[in-house]
């Protein structure tokens, strides 16, 4: 996956639209409340990932227009 800033906020986004199918599909009954704690671990490890990405972009962003 290319790590571009575009790219990750389009992933955040993506996975945002993926999470409120699967607590729609909780609030439904179509998934267990086990599955749904299983996928949201998942989420949330992937989710830690992106921003912590993010944020390391916008420092080296920062760092190449204001260099030490």
């Amino acid at each position: 996956m290319n790590l571009e800033p575009e790219n990750l906020a389009n992933a955040q986004q993506q996975l945002d639209e993926i999470f409120m199918k699967a607590a729609k599909a909780l609030v439904e009954e179509q998934i267990s409340q086990e599955s749904f704690r299983t996928f949201n671990e998942a989420y949330k490890t992937v989710r830690e990932v992106l921003e912590r990405n993010l944020q390391s972009d916008r420092n080296t962003s920062k760092s190449q227009i204001y260099p030490p």
